[in-house]
């Protein structure tokens, strides 16, 4: 389609990881550096939690430029993500999959970007559920 493969990277205020999908091996495409946005241990469980957005054994048909099957993410990323997004609150995760190449060289790029929650979102986030534990702490009683 004329769109190069996605890249990994850190930047200042996100991280990008892209998985290549194919049907023998896929895999991640590590970025070089460290994450300003998250430790190194988070990003090895987000990559961790990613690991089926390598997509090992799916059926990846090119219908002269487009996929002849929709991501099996869909336009949400599916699981990992929502996994991802339970287990760090603190980050916004994004996802997007791109259908990259023509022929048999084409496949999907499963492409994740993550972002810190504004610090405004956090104190919400936690207030909401600071007002639940009283709720209940107050039913208990």
């Amino acid at each position: 389609m004329g769109v190069g493969a996605p890249v990994s990277g850190h930047y200042p205020d996100q991280t990008v990881l892209v998985w290549r999908s194919d049907y023998l091996c896929g895999y991640l495409v590590r970025p070089r550096g460290t994450s300003e946005v998250m430790s190194q241990q988070q990003l090895e469980e987000v990559i961790l939690i990613g690991e089926p957005y390598k997509a090992k054994g799916h059926c990846q048909g090119d219908c002269f430029g487009t996929p002849c099957w929709p991501s099996p993410f869909g336009d949400d990323g599916g699981e990992p993500i929502q996994d991802m997004r339970e287990r760090f609150p603190n980050f916004d995760f994004e996802f997007k999959a791109h259908w990259v190449g023509f022929g048999k060289r084409a496949r999907w790029y499963n492409v994740i970007v993550i972002r810190p929650k504004p610090m405004l979102a956090q104190v919400q986030e936690t207030s909401a559920i600071t007002a639940v534990h009283v709720v209940q702490g107050a039913l208990v009683k």
